[in-house]
């Protein structure tokens, strides 16, 4: 549901993503700040740990800069106006 409220919003950057992976996915076990969500997506893009820097994730909240940090992955902050 989340994924469908974000993509309807902002289309154009979401029809040039090759994955997402949605925060209930089977193979996703713990929520953010936890790095599953990362390490599943970079799982089905064959990105292998060593190689997870090349990983650019842009998130809106903290607990998701953290999971992105700790999946090793770059991690852009994409400040929510909402929340200013």
């Amino acid at each position: 549901e989340a994924v469908k409220k974000k993509s309807s919003r902002h289309g154009a950057m979401f029809s040039k993503i090759k994955l997402v992976v949605p925060g209930d996915h089977e193979a996703v076990k713990n929520g953010k700040p936890a790095p599953d969500i990362y390490l599943e997506a970079a799982r089905q893009l064959q990105i292998d740990k060593e190689n997870m820097r090349k990983c650019l994730v842009f998130e809106d909240a903290l607990s998701g800069v953290r999971a992105g940090k700790a999946a090793g992955c770059m991690v852009v902050a994409v400040p929510d106006p909402r929340f200013t």
